[in-house]
This record gives C-alpha cells, structure tokens and sequence, in this order.
C-alpha cells in the first residue's frame, strides 16, 4: 500500500482522490511548474541608494504587493491565457462543457487572498533592469546566494519566473485528461472543479508574458489571506508586518519581511542576508563611493561582499 504522502501528485493518487495539493503536485513532478529555484548561483536585486541602504542595514526586503508591479498585465496574463486554452478545449470535449465553465467561473472570482513578490534577476548588469528598477543606472544591484534565498519560517518560496504558457497549456491537457478518467469511474467529476481551478492558481504564480523574458526574473513570493480574521495580530503575514508607501499617486502595500538565513543570536540581532555581491549602477561614481560602501557592509558585517563597478557603457 503506496504510503499516502509519497502518493502525493501520482496518477494513483489523481484517478483516486484530485485534491488541488495533488494536481499541483503532479505538474510540479511532470512538468516542473512552477520552477522552484534553488540553484547554487548569484540573484540580483535592482534598487535605488535608499534601498540599498535599507536592505544592508536592516536585514529586511519589502515585499511588494503584486497588484503594483511595474507588469499592468502580471495579475491577469495567465489566467486570462488559461481561458482562452479552457475555451478551445471545450470545443474539443463539448461533453465537459458543464465542467469547464465551472472552472472558467471560479477562475474569475477574485481570492480573498493578496500576493507579495520580491523580485531578482539572474544577471546582475543587465541594461534594462539598470533602467527599469535601478534608478536609471543610478542604483545598485545587490548579489545573493540564490540557493540560501528562502525565508522558512516567514512563508515565502523562490521561483524562476516562466514567460509565456505553452509548457502550462501542456500540463493543464494533461490534467484534465486525467480528471476525465476519474470523472468516467466516478460518475461525474464531484466537486474537483474547485479542486482544479486552486490548483491553476498555484501554478500562475511566476508566468510572465513573453516579452519579459530578458529580465530572467527570479521571484521570492508570499501569500497572506485578506480576511482579518484569518490574519495574525497586528496586521501581520508570519511574523512579516504590512506597511504602506506612496508611489505617485498609489499608496502601495508591502510586506516588512525579515528573510532568517540564520538563527540571530538574540531577539535583537539583525539577521544575516546571503549578500555575496554589489554592482555599482553605470550612473554612480564608482571612486566617489567605493570607499563608503565598504565601510558601510563592513559595519553590518559584510567583510567579504565584492563590490563591483558596473561595465555597461550607459551614461545618466
């Protein structure tokens, strides 16, 4: 008798029981969505002087809510590309039409539930990140050990982001092929509409539209409920508090999230962050602030950080 956690996300398990944990499981296994990143590599983090600083000396990221991203289209591209793909296919299999159009309903209804996302590049000169989210080459790129960024106990996980949906579409044919042979031996497919369409949710967490895909972005991402009932204290997600700042015109939420890489050795150590690189954005002057910014790492206990000048030819 197969034991029922290692029977997680098997064929078995699916034409048995198609629980949401099950079928994200599957495709995890399958199809390897949504990419966990825990490669031994370097991750960069695009920010500003103000950023910098607040990162070095604080151990803490703010986690952006992902209704503010710079994407306008990050909320909605992969679920609006798996309706699209849910609609074809209905086409297909007129006779699951009851069952897709539940799928579609619920996939439109909006969770009580928000997303926060710290965002990483996998180059760490890179033109358009310099411009984009470095303050236009006046800004920095922070380098961290890709496979020491996770945040346990805080309940964030680190993704590399996917830009488009082909390999989803695959693994969602594949699903519902699966959930056509336990809806045949069951009778009907009971309820696993809901189970499905939770699942599509997990799985859309990092897919980007493709004309992103120069930002190779890594992502660390949160989820916190937005019923106040189902929150912690003080208007907290594990231990991580929610926060406000202006933006233009945008009062945008954020999570003031400590990422422990290692256990403090009291209540009011800083923990300490996988900081392993600083690239100097082309648009500050390297030998004004060479010498600052090392005093600065070396005072939050960063001795061995290398700190490099930027080598892209792009003036400010």
């Amino acid at each position: 008798m197969e034991n029922k956690f290692t029977d997680l996300g098997s064929r078995t398990q699916i034409l048995t029981t198609p629980t949401q944990m099950g079928l994200a499981a599957y495709v995890y296994k399958n199809y390897n969505i949504p990419k966990q990143f825990v490669k031994p590599e370097t991750v960069y983090h695009y920010t500003d002087a103000a950023g910098f600083l607040g990162i070095v000396t604080s151990g803490r990221f703010w986690a952006t809510n992902a209704d503010f991203l710079n994407d306008p289209s990050e909320a909605t591209f992969a679920l609006d590309a798996v309706d699209v793909f849910l609609t074809e296919y209905c086409k297909t299999r007129p006779d699951d039409a009851n069952f897709v159009t539940e799928c579609k309903k619920l996939l439109k209804v909006r969770r009580d539930e928000a997303r926060y996302v710290v965002s990483f590049c996998q180059d760490g000169d890179l033109l358009s990140q310099w411009r984009g989210y470095g303050k236009f080459g006046a800004g920095y790129a922070l380098g961290f050990f890709a496979d020491q960024l996770k945040s346990s106990p805080k309940g964030g996980m680190c993704y590399e982001v996917d830009y488009g949906t082909q390999q989803l579409e695959l693994a969602l044919r594949d699903v519902l092929g699966l959930l056509r042979e336990y809806a045949s031996s069951q009778g009907g497919y009971r309820g696993s509409h809901f189970e499905f369409s939770e699942s599509v949710r997990y799985l859309t967490l990092s897919i980007k539209h493709p004309k992103f895909r120069e930002e190779r972005e890594v992502r660390l991402i949160f989820q916190r409920a937005l019923d106040p009932a189902m929150r912690d204290g003080r208007d907290e997600h594990r231990g991580a508090t929610v926060r406000y700042r202006p933006r233009g015109a945008d009062i945008v939420e954020y999570l003031d999230t400590p990422v422990a890489f290692a256990v403090p050795q009291s209540k009011e150590s800083i923990p300490k962050l996988p900081l392993c690189k600083v690239i100097v954005g082309p648009g500050v002057q390297f030998s004004n602030n060479i010498n600052s910014i090392k005093a600065l790492l070396c005072r939050h206990g960063f001795e061995k950080v290398d700190v490099a000048e930027s080598k892209v030819p792009f003036r400010t």
